[in-house]
């Protein structure tokens, strides 16, 4: 023991400096040393600590504190003091500490807190903060020698930083024995660290120094400060957080102001704030003065074209908010700062000194709680903008640049604006309202902007328009106007949002619009010459506006607000421009329902012009289904949950929007109107904004909304069959809501419009739009079943042919059953196997046909809409049937005959739709589709092996034009004999061009077939002859028109039939005689006039005759080339006038 001892007190190593080999083999203490199973050879460091209840790790496991920190710092005490060797016992303490930190494993063990050996023990400090209390000097110069290895090390594993944490454990000592050289110490570490390190230990020196440091400390830091930039922000920092004298403040402020120009932008925040820090009262303005001077915040923001990235803009807003709400805080806190900015501005007498900085001050002065500041950036502002020294152009250059940090002092903003707008001084009056604009300019997406209500008159006032006057009535009609295109721009502005509350509110204001825009109609109606204000840039004009003067008054029976107008699907022109079905029904009020009639409003089609533009996204409403949210009552509790869906009224409104969007957008562009032509107006006003995409971009989008398409389909067919099974397949049932069924119907119209002017868009025929196309064509076949996604094009087009085919069966009227076969016929072709289809198409319009059309009213559908779509449905129906001959003959032998003998009321039994006022429709289009079907029947040819079968065909077509000419007897109206003499000749010329080749060549081989074709035709002819002699009678401009271009093919048929008979020799068969002029009834006419007409125009009646081949005789061929020349008449210059 003594040995050892002794070994340990000669150690001479005390303030030398030893290798770490000699270091790790100096030994002290106790003979218990070999019991320690941490060290080998222990020091006297690792001994005393493990006696005082530490036990030391290696590796990266923490040390270990085995009882309370009180007792570890008292038993250290103690052993030192007990020492035989104190004090030298404190060097040899040292000594080991220095050699065990050497690891450095062991140092960061050191620095880190103890971890407890009991599990309930409570965390404990690091060693060495437990030994300051003790050794505090020799620790701390170990620990400052220490730091500068890790200076260049940076962050470690961990996360931790070496020098940060030793910088740390200087923080909060309860008393520094060394002051002031621990500060000359940490200020010499700063001149030689990096900059991190330099950073660390500036912003710690207010908490490692006393108060007595504090003033020689802040004069190296304001030296520190002018030479070193990148130190700015920790050293005011910590001068911020040093008590310094007056004078001292005031120098370091100085300097500070000094270099305020050249401070970075992400520093300025820092900067700021410690010139306005403990300003005192009387330095405040001369402060404040000088930092409004050199404080230019117009440099902190580039301009946008100049701003190189997103990031970069928003650091520079971050930068600048961080600036003001310095500003604020100094302002709130310090009455003299906010009086000083206030005084500070209004020492400004040139309207060029004053900067972006005097506004933002003034929004924050307002934005404080205290009366006085808002009172005095009120006077501030006004008595500026009153004499001109702030102006329009700040204003704008400050909403420009700070919008970002400008929202947060948006009340603000609009209370100046307000009080600006309220004054009496008309000079300040403009900037208030310059202010509002440019809030509303800047802050589009501001929330607080949104949910102002929309203040009305009392609508009541329409039920009594009549008693206004015609201003009073025009103000109203503007109002009404002006709501519906505020409510349109409010849709355009909210229908992209995705919650729930939101598409509930675009919801709401579509139900206002078709509300209010009922109420316009029957406004219009009541003030007549009204002229609507200006709504688009493009419909300035009024030209072709059809003034309400001008619009038919209708007439329907209570309960009928709003009727649904029944579009037409004819092609070539839009459904949507023509007038509601009721100003044209046929149909005669009983006299009894007159007393409960009411003026209803005009149509607003006309008035199109003048409401704003929705856009296409409007149309993603469409989408939505039922939206439910819960309202709560008074004491938060949900008792009451609001629901709100599209309803029949606002589908229409919609439907017909994007009905006319598809029928502008990716129809064949119309010829452009002449410049100098009034009366018509243009067809692209109102579609400004979709005219800036593309026809593929509008198709696209269709297809996107086709599955919402196809849903509202599937709803009207379901409404239409509930309807139909509750009322035992009767659709006028008593329970049956007129209002609702006419806009069901409607609805159910435009959506198959709209489907079909889909598919008619040319772009699908392209190569590359072949992907939209089957992506269309998938939508409709999977709402049959499930597809899968490798189906042809021709099996695509099948399943969705056969998804439409199934609502055949709940067609409310026939308009809607017009679209279904258009919209089928469209569908089909797109398959390039049309076909295919054909038989379906032509059984389907026949059904149609075949079925008794029905209001909800219970009255029969009839109207010019009514005949319209029935002669394209007839159209339709012959187009795609097999036969058209035998089609044709089956209406004109069996339906005409049963409308004959059916009472004057009743129609065909196996044709419904053929009655008396629809027998024009029917005529027309079987005379027509008659000659466009002999059109396609070859020419004859000498060598022609289907001889007999064309005969044939040839023989059954003349059969049906027999039969439709005879029927002007009994229907000898104008438009019938119009129709009759306008067919009649192209039939004549389509046979002289194509029939009399082929009687040529088979006069011979089938001459009784021939003569038996020609003694039929001839009974037309004569019919004709007889017509022609009618009309120059009646003395009808629209009849006689026709005859010319009749009476010469007639002749020409004369001279034709001589020329075959001749070139068949059998001539003499040919027989001429006069034939007289007869009237429709056969009665010949005696006046002088028609007799003249018989001497003038010599007409021939052929009868041939039998004749052998060996007794006929050669023709002359010149005779024969002569008569074979025809004049050609365009059938489009004779006029057909087919109105009853």
């Amino acid at each position: 023991m003594m040995r050892k001892k002794r070994r340990s007190s000669v150690d001479k190593g005390e303030g030398a400096t030893s290798t770490t080999k000699a270091k790790k083999s100096r030994s002290t203490g106790r003979q218990r040393k070999e019991a320690a199973p941490e060290e080998t050879n222990e020091s006297v460091f690792s001994v005393f600590l493990r006696e005082a209840g530490v036990t030391l790790k290696k590796g990266g496991t923490s040390n270990e504190i085995a009882v309370d920190q009180v007792v570890f710092q008292k038993r250290i005490q103690q052993q030192l003091r007990k020492s035989p060797r104190y004090p030298g016992i404190v060097q040899e303490f040292i000594t080991g500490l220095e050699s065990h930190i050497e690891d450095h494993e062991r140092f960061r063990n050191c620095l880190l807190p103890c971890v407890p050996q009991l599990p309930d023990g409570d965390a404990s400090e690091q060693i060495l903060n437990l030994l300051f209390s003790l050794i505090q000097t020799p620790i701390i110069n170990t620990l400052l020698e220490k730091l500068p290895e890790f200076m260049l090390d940076g962050t470690g594993d961990g996360g931790l930083s070496i020098p940060r944490i030793i910088i740390n454990q200087l923080k909060w000592l309860d008393r520094v024995v060394d002051s002031k050289e621990l500060a000359s110490k940490l200020m010499e570490l700063v001149s030689v660290a990096p900059v991190d390190v330099q950073r660390d230990i500036i912003t710690s020196l207010p908490e490692i120094l006393e108060d007595s440091q504090h003033n020689d400390i802040a004069r190296e830091l304001n030296i520190l400060l002018q030479t070193d930039t990148q130190l700015t922000v920790p050293v005011l920092d910590a001068l911020s957080s040093l008590n310094l004298s007056s004078s001292l403040l005031t120098e370091v402020r100085g300097a500070v102001m000094a270099t305020l120009a050249a401070v970075q932008l992400e520093d300025l925040p820092v900067v700021v704030k410690f010139i306005l820090h403990s300003v005192s009262a009387s330095d405040a303005y001369e402060v404040v003065n000088n930092l409004r001077k050199k404080l230019e915040l117009e440099q902190c923001v580039l301009p946008p074209v100049l701003q190189a990235s997103q990031s970069r803009m928003k650091t520079a807003g971050s930068s600048v908010t961080l600036i003001l709400d310095g500003i604020k805080s100094a302002v709130r806190f310090q009455k003299s700062i906010s009086e000083a900015w206030v005084k500070a501005i209004e020492s400004v007498d040139e309207a060029e000194n004053h900067k972006v900085n005097d506004l933002l001050v003034l929004f924050i002065l307002h934005s404080t709680n205290a009366n006085q500041s808002r009172r005095g950036a009120e006077k501030v502002l006004k008595a500026k903008v009153r004499t001109g020294l702030i102006q329009d152009t700040l204003l704008q250059r400050t909403f420009r640049d700070y919008s970002q940090v400008m929202r947060g002092y948006f009340p603000s903003i609009l209370a100046l604006a307000q009080s600006l707008l309220r004054s009496p001084d008309p000079g300040v009056v403009p900037f208030g309202g310059h202010m509002y604009q440019l809030s509303f300019t800047v802050f589009e997406s501001y929330c607080q902007q949104v949910g102002c209500p929309l203040i009305l008159t009392d609508m009541d006032v329409i039920e009594k328009i009549e008693s206004l006057s015609k201003a009073e009535r025009e103000f109203l009609c503007n109002l009404l106007f002006h709501t519906i295109n505020w409510f349109r721009e409010v849709v355009n502005a909210f229908c992209r949002q995705k919650e729930t509350e939101l598409k509930m509110k675009v919801m709401t204001r579509l139900q206002n619009i078709t509300y209010v825009q009922t109420l316009l109609e029957r406004a219009l109606a009541g003030t007549p010459g009204y002229v609507p204000p200006v709504a688009n840039f493009d419909g300035e004009s009024t030209d072709g506006l059809i003034l309400s003067s001008a619009a038919p008054v209708n007439k329907a029976k209570k309960g009928k607000k709003r009727k649904a107008p029944s579009k037409s699907s004819s092609e070539g022109s839009s459904q949507l421009d023509e007038t509601t079905e009721a100003d044209e029904t046929l149909q005669e009020q009983p006299e009894k329902e007159k007393e409960k009639e009411v003026r209803q409003g005009v149509s607003l089609m006309s008035y199109r012009q003048f409401f704003r533009e929705l856009d296409m996204e409007v149309l993603s409403v469409l989408q939505c289904g039922l939206l439910s949210r819960s309202l709560l009552d008074s004491e938060l509790h949900s008792k009451v949950q609001e629901e709100v869906m599209l309803g029949p009224a606002e589908l229409v409104f919609l439907l017909e929007d994007m009905l006319r969007k598809v029928e502008f957008s990716l129809r064949a562009a119309p010829a452009k109107r002449a410049p100098f032509l009034k009366g018509r107006t243009d067809k692209s006003v109102g579609f400004s904004h979709l005219q800036q995409r593309s026809s593929k971009d509008i198709a696209s989008y269709c297809v996107q909304l086709l599955p919402a398409l196809c849903s509202h389909l599937e709803d009207c067919h379901n409404h239409f069959q509930t309807l139909l099974s509750e009322n035992n397949g009767v659709v006028d049932g008593p329970a049956t809501d007129v209002q609702e069924h006419q806009l069901m119907s409607y609805s159910y119209q435009l959506l198959l419009q709209i489907l079909n002017t889909t598919f008619c868009w040319s772009g699908f025929s392209l190569p590359g739009q072949r992907s939209l196309l089957k992506k269309a064509l998938g939508v409709l076949a999977e709402r049959l079943k499930e597809q899968r996604p490798d189906l042809t094009l021709e099996q695509l087009v099948k399943h969705s042919f056969e998804y439409l085919l199934n609502f055949r069966s709940t067609m409310p009227s026939l308009s809607t059953a017009l679209c279904l076969s258009q919209l089928l016929s469209t569908v089909s072709a797109k398959g390039g196997n049309s076909a295919t289809y054909r038989e379906q198409a032509a059984s389907l319009a026949k059904r149609f046909l075949s079925q008794e059309w029905v209001t909800a009213s219970g009255e029969k559908e009839r109207g010019n809409k009514f005949n319209e779509a029935l002669q394209t449905l007839l159209s339709i129906y012959l187009e795609h049937v097999d036969d058209v001959l035998k089609a044709v003959e089956e209406i004109a032998g069996e339906g005409i005959p049963e409308l004959l003998n059916a009472s004057k009321d009743e129609s065909s039994a196996s044709w419904p739709t053929l009655n008396r006022q629809t027998f024009l429709v029917f005529y027309k289009v079987m005379m027509a589709e008659l000659e466009k079907a002999i059109r396609k029947i070859p020419a004859g040819k000498i060598s022609d092996n289907s001889e007999s079968e064309k005969l044939l065909t040839w023989n059954l077509a003349v059969r049906d034009f027999h039969i439709l000419v005879n029927l002007v007897k009994v229907f000898d109206s104008r438009p019938v004999l119009n129709v009759c003499l306008k067919y009649g000749r192209l039939f004549l010329e389509s046979f002289l061009k194509l029939g009399m080749p082929l009687l040529d060549y088979s006069f011979k081989r089938h001459k009784e077939d021939v003569q038996s074709l020609l003694k039929t035709f001839q009974l037309s002819t004569r019919q004709l002859h007889h017509m022609c002699g009618h009309s120059k009678i009646q003395q009808d401009t629209s009849l006689t028109n026709h005859v010319p271009a009749l009476k010469k093919s007639l002749e020409l048929f004369l001279y034709r039939v001589k020329a075959m008979l001749m070139l068949n020799n059998c001539q003499e068969a040919f027989w001429m005689g006069n034939l007289k002029n007869r009237n429709l009834k056969g009665e010949e006419i005696l006046s002088q006039r028609s007799s003249d007409d018989e001497e003038e125009e010599e007409q021939h009646s052929l009868l041939p005759q039998e004749q052998s081949e060996d007794e006929a005789q050669e023709s002359d061929s010149e005779e024969s080339k002569k008569i074979n020349i025809e004049e050609d008449v365009d059938p489009d210059d004779i006029t057909d006038d087919s109105d009853d």
